[in-house]
């Protein structure tokens, strides 16, 4: 099978499957794909590589993200 675009999230877990009705749409043959891989290039180029040196320099301790790590498991 050849490698066609595709948009959209599809995540193999239980809570994308069942509760986030994740999908995505192939696209084959479709004028749009260009100007998406415009559009990713443009935010790829934008975005800025944080190294886990400077991630572990980040505040270890944040509460609403400690608040939400609990309820993860549920989403």
């Amino acid at each position: 099978m050849p490698n066609l675009p595709y948009a959209g999230t599809i995540i193999l877990d239980y809570g994308s499957l069942v509760h986030h009705l994740e999908c995505a749409a192939w696209m084959y043959h479709v004028d749009c794909i260009a100007d998406m891989k415009e559009d990713f290039m443009e935010m790829l180029s934008a975005s800025e590589q944080i190294t886990h040196k400077e991630a572990k320099l980040r505040p270890w301790f944040s509460l609403p993200a400690e608040v939400m790590r609990i309820f993860t498991p549920l989403l």
